[in-house]
């Protein structure tokens, strides 16, 4: 199972972490972190 069929047949919340960026552009939703803030918020 995938983690996007998951998140439709569970309706929750999955939280990623990941360097990798493209992990991170598959998702609908990133939020970059620095010094412990949030520096961006991307919704795709």
């Amino acid at each position: 199972m995938r983690i996007r069929d998951l998140h439709r047949r569970l309706g929750c919340t999955v939280v990623i972490v990941a360097h990798d960026m493209k992990v991170a552009h598959s998702c609908q939703r990133t939020i970059a972190q620095r010094a412990g803030g949030i520096v961006e918020d991307v919704r795709r």
